[in-house]
C-alpha cells in the first residue's frame, strides 16, 4: 500500500527515512498577504449632467462602468449626480463588481439638484479601509485611501455654486475647514469649479469674477495646489464644457494637484465619453512616491558610427592589440586573477566605449553644421547677387 505521507505536501521528510518526518505549515487561502496595487493610479473627474435612468438599456451608470473598464480609471469623481442613498444602493447592486460609489446628495433636493460622488474601480484601487467625509452635502465630499505599498491619498471631490457670491464663499469654507484643521490637507482637489482662472480658458474670452476668483486661488496657494494640466500645457486651448446651443465654451472642469504630485504625475487630458453629458473627462496620472526609480539606462552607441571609417580603423587596430594580449594571458603559466582574457575584454570594450564618445563629440557638431547650412536659406544679399536681370521681350509691336 502506498504511503500517504510521501504525497502529503505539507510533509517534509528531513532525514530521507520512512518516519522522520515533521509538520510544515503552509499559507491557506484566507491568510494571502493583502494584494499589491500599482503605483499608477489614473484619475478622473466629469460632471454627468443629472442621474438618468437607472434601468434602462443606455443606463448613465452602465456607461460610466464600461468607462472605467475600458480606460482603466482607479478614481472617478462624478459631480451633478442627483442621487439619492436608495438610488446609489441599487447602483452598486447592478455594478458593484466593479465598482465602489461613495454618494454625497443634496440634503434638500437630492433628484433635481447637486450631489458629488466617488466611484472607485475595484479591479484597480483598495476599497477596504475608506474614510470618508462629506464637507458640504451634495457640494464636496473627502475620501482618503489606500494606494501602493502602505501609502494613503486624499482626494476633494467639489460641485462648486455657480453664483459668484455663493462660489467664493464655498472656496474660503473650505480653506478655513483645511488652515484651522477640522480638515486634512487633499492631495488632489477636482470637480466642476465654475469659474475659470484665465480668460483663455473661455470662449469668447471672458475673465471671472474677481471675488470667487481670489478665494479660490487663496485656497490653491495654502494647499500648494497647481492646475496640472495648465502647467502641462501652457498655450494650449481646450475646453470640458461647450455649451449647448451655441458657440461659448469654458474650462470650468479641473484637477489640481500638490507640487509634490505635479512632479510625479505622467498624463493630462481632456476627453470626451460615451456617457450622455454635456461635460467632458478631466483625467491625470499620478504615481506614488514608493514607484521603483528608472533611471536614463544604460549608454548605446549610434549606429551611424558603424559605416564611420574613422572610427571602424581606430577600432580594428584596438582589437588587434587586446587580442594579442589575450593571447598572451591565456596560457596557464601566463594567466593570473588580475591578467586574463576576460578582463582583456572587458578593457576592450571600456576603452572602445571611449573611442566611440570621443568620436561623437567632434563628429555631432560638424553634422549639425552641415545640417544648418543645407536646410536654411541663403542671405538676402547673397540672393540678390545670384539673381540676373533680364530685359522682358515682347511678341507683338508696340
Amino acid at each position: 500500500m502506498r504511503d500517504r505521507k510521501a504525497t502529503d505536501p505539507t510533509r517534509l521528510n528531513t532525514m530521507g527515512g520512512v518516519n522522520n518526518w515533521v509538520l510544515i505549515d503552509l499559507p491557506r487561502a484566507e491568510e494571502a498577504e493583502t494584494p499589491m496595487y500599482r503605483a499608477s493610479l489614473l484619475l478622473g473627474s466629469l460632471n454627468i449632467s443629472g442621474r438618468g435612468n437607472l434601468r434602462s438599456a443606455t443606463s448613465k451608470w452602465g456607461s460610466i462602468n464600461q468607462l472605467l473598464r475600458e480606460q482603466r480609471i482607479g478614481v472617478l469623481m462624478v459631480q451633478e449626480t442627483h442621487l439619492t442613498e436608495e438610488d446609489a444602493a441599487l447602483i452598486q447592486e447592478l455594478y458593484g463588481r466593479r465598482i465602489h460609489i461613495i454618494n454625497s446628495p443634496d440634503p434638500t433636493s437630492p433628484l433635481t439638484a447637486r450631489g458629488v460622488a466617488f466611484v472607485l474601480n475595484r479591479e484597480l484601487v483598495d476599497t477596504s479601509e475608506l474614510k470618508v467625509t462629506e464637507v458640504v452635502k451634495g457640494r464636496a465630499i473627502m475620501m482618503k485611501m489606500k494606494w501602493h505599498a502602505g501609502s494613503a491619498i486624499t482626494l476633494l471631490n467639489v460641485y462648486a455654486p455657480n453664483q459668484p457670491a455663493e462660489n467664493g464663499a464655498f472656496w474660503t469654507r473650505l480653506e478655513l475647514d483645511i488652515t484651522r484643521g477640522r480638515l486634512a490637507k487633499p492631495d488632489v482637489i477636482a470637480g466642476d469649479f465654475n469659474l475659470v482662472e484665465e480668460a483663455v480658458d473661455r470662449l469668447p474670452m471672458k475673465s471671472s469674477p474677481d471675488a470667487p476668483l481670489l478665494a479660490l486661488k487663496s485656497l490653491t496657494r495654502s494647499t500648494n495646489m497647481n492646475d496640472g494640466w495648465r502647467l502641462t500645457n501652457p498655450a494650449a486651448k481646450e475646453y470640458s464644457f461647450p455649451q449647448r446651443g451655441g458657440p461659448a465654451r469654458s474650462r470650468i472642469d479641473r484637477v489640481y494637484v500638490t507640487d509634490d504630485l505635479f512632479a510625479r504625475s505622467l498624463v493630462w487630458n481632456i476627453s470626451t465619453t460615451g456617457v450622455p453629458t454635456d461635460h467632458c473627462l478631466i483625467t491625470a496620472r499620478v504615481t506614488a512616491a514608493q514607484a521603483p526609480y528608472i533611471g536614463r539606462g544604460r549608454w548605446t552607441m549610434p549606429t551611424h558610427l558603424l559605416s564611420d571609417q574613422v572610427f571602424i580603423k581606430l577600432v580594428a587596430t584596438l582589437g588587434e592589440a587586446k587580442l594579442r594580449d589575450a593571447v598572451a594571458c591565456s596560457k596557464r603559466e601566463t594567466r593570473s586573477p588580475a591578467n586574463n582574457p576576460q578582463l582583456v575584454l572587458k578593457r576592450f570594450k571600456d576603452e572602445a566605449r571611449a573611442l566611440a564618445r570621443r568620436r561623437l563629440k567632434t563628429k555631432i557638431p560638424k553634422l549639425r553644421a552641415e545640417i544648418r547650412v543645407r536646410t536654411s536659406p541663403p542671405p538676402w544679399n547673397t540672393r540678390r547677387r545670384n539673381c540676373r536681370w533680364k530685359a522682358p521681350t515682347h511678341s507683338g509691336r508696340m
